[in-house]
């Protein structure tokens, strides 16, 4: 993502039947049943400093049910080494119950290191924050706002199995080789500003969908993230990541992955 800044659509694609929306998170591990993946890094490695290149792509949404009975989609996202800004964050929160509800902000910061001394992950501006928390055996991340209209504080563990974009967690796209890697459904906790009031997370209902990418992007791409039900009372959704990039014209390069 250092060549653009990023468009993101997120779907949710609820069964037809269903009286209300069913956040499930998975309480599992990083590594589906402790096997190795078929990819060229560490995962958790791919979270500090010494781990990846510059530009680098930190994104969270999580689906949440609050303590006022209303459902809520949060996103919080930063990117680090953009050629026109050192880094950039921004977050939104959306009442999906009364979708006239919403508050975002998009930052520009010259803030330029988005790890700690010891290289794990701490993006920290006066007003927002990204991090990572935890252990290697439990590993979390913390993202936090304090902007007006868009006041959050979560804590989502990585406790589903994870997700590699194109099946290896790398995927070339134009020119550029892209690395990607999510965890569609963690584990949540935390509280958010509506309007004034605070709301608590009802962890049992609330996943997070944490993404990790870096090394770059095409141009004119756009990322889809779904979340599609089965219609089967208490399964999991089935996730899907789908890039698609390229303009509509002859002679320009064009790609879809799924």
């Amino acid at each position: 993502m250092q060549t653009s800044v990023s468009v993101a659509i997120i779907c949710l694609l609820l069964s037809l039947e269903a009286k209300a929306r069913a956040f499930r998170p998975e309480a599992g591990s990083l590594l589906s049943n402790g096997l190795a993946l078929p990819i060229e890094y560490d995962l958790l490695e791919s979270q500090t400093k010494s781990g990846v290149p510059a530009g680098s792509s930190f994104w969270s949404s999580s689906f949440i049910h609050g303590s006022d009975n209303h459902d809520y989609m949060i996103v919080s996202h930063v990117l680090a080494g953009l050629p026109v800004s050192p880094s950039m964050y921004r977050g939104s929160i959306l009442d999906i119950t009364n979708s006239s509800r919403y508050g975002r902000f998009e930052i520009f910061s010259n803030i330029s290191e988005v790890y700690s001394d010891t290289g794990n992950l701490n993006t920290s501006y006066p007003d927002y924050g990204f991090s990572s928390v935890g252990s290697d055996e439990a590993p979390a991340m913390r993202t936090w706002s304090a902007v007006s209209g868009a006041e959050f504080d979560l804590t989502f563990e990585l406790s589903s199995p994870a997700l590699l974009n194109g099946g290896l967690g790398s995927f070339k796209a134009g020119n550029t080789t892209a690395y990607e890697w999510g965890v569609p459904a963690g584990k949540t906790k935390g509280w958010f500003r509506v309007d004034g009031s605070k709301v608590s997370v009802d962890a049992e209902r609330t996943l997070t969908w944490y993404d990790r990418q870096w090394n770059g992007a095409p141009a004119s791409w756009t990322w889809f993230e779904l979340h599609i039900e089965s219609g089967n009372h208490g399964a999991s959704a089935t996730p899907y990541s789908i890039w698609v990039w390229g303009k509509i014209h002859q002679g320009a390069q064009q790609g879809l992955l799924l």
